[in-house]
């Protein structure tokens, strides 16, 4: 998935001339399974982290479980989405 992905975004990118703009954002998603941990909204889920970039184009995301803070591992996680970038482009924002 991650190949199209970065076949799309290569697409996508070269359209648009403007700075890019890198929105990380976790979002929690309940969950009653047996591996599924308590999460900081106090019910059991999962925090998956995505990447987006210019107004919603998901470059890069990361599943995650429920009980791992949405700032965890944001460096790492900067660096894995501007890799996801065309050589040339880089985040501005």
């Amino acid at each position: 998935m991650e190949k199209l992905n970065q076949v799309l975004l290569q697409r996508y990118l070269s359209r648009i001339e403007e700075p890019l703009i890198l929105d990380i954002d976790a979002t929690v998603i309940e969950s009653h399974k047996s591996i599924a941990y308590t999460t900081y909204k106090m019910f059991p889920g999962f925090t998956p982290i995505i990447g987006h970039i210019n107004g919603g184009y998901a470059i890069h995301q990361e599943f995650r479980q429920g009980n791992v803070a949405p700032a965890e591992g944001n460096l790492d996680f900067f660096k894995s989405c501007k890799a996801q970038l065309p050589h040339g482009r880089k985040i501005s924002y």
